[in-house]
């Protein structure tokens, strides 16, 4: 093999490693209910961040959040896409992902094909929102539990009259609610009330 031949075979495979890290998200807490800065998570790693560490669980006492998931440098192939799911539970370090189980729920909306969807806006508090309302339903279930939203990016690949498809988790934030509670059938915060009465 000449060294023509094997620079441009390294120069290939350098571009491909690089461009299946290259993917970047970021999940922002508009209001900061976390106290712990608007970005929760900055992930420009790629890879299956299930496989490589364990996320911090961010606990929200008060106010439903508002999540803003910016995607970007995901594939350009016009068959791949990528969306958003939700599962009860956290990331487990070495463990495979649960979120690419068809039981778990992907968010309406969050399916998007292209290297750089728009930004997808999670109130969880909003009632007339499709992602929000599937969300509430799981909270009504255990309002208090652990719970993931996991980016998960599709590659297909093969001929279109026998497709495959892989499924990667890009990133994912874990969340829970420690007062929350459902009260006749709503969500509904605990709140520890404090007043002072002076004299008028």
């Amino acid at each position: 093999m000449n060294l023509k031949r094997m620079l441009l075979m390294a120069l290939g495979l350098t571009a491909s490693a690089l461009s299946s890290y290259a993917t970047q998200v970021n999940v922002l807490d508009v209001f900061n209910l976390t106290g712990q800065g608007p970005l929760l998570i900055n992930n420009s790693g790629g890879g299956n961040q299930h496989q490589q560490s364990t996320d911090p669980v961010f606990t929200f006492n008060g106010d439903l959040p508002r999540f803003t998931f910016q995607r970007s440098q995901f594939s350009s192939q016009p068959t791949d896409y990528s969306y958003l799911q939700i599962y009860q539970g956290g990331v487990i370090k070495n463990n495979n992902p649960p979120a690419v189980s068809p039981t778990a729920p992907i968010l309406q909306g969050s399916t998007q094909p292209g290297p750089n969807p728009p930004d997808f806006l999670i109130d969880f508090g909003a009632l007339n929102n499709a992602a929000s309302q599937q969300i509430q339903a799981l909270l009504l279930t255990n309002p208090q539990a652990l719970y993931t939203i996991a980016v998960v990016e599709v590659n297909v690949t093969g001929p279109a009259n026998n497709p495959k498809s892989n499924y990667t988790i890009r990133a994912s934030v874990q969340f829970q609610f420690g007062k929350l509670n459902v009260i006749n059938g709503q969500l509904s915060p605990t709140f520890n009330i404090t007043t002072q009465l002076g004299n008028g």
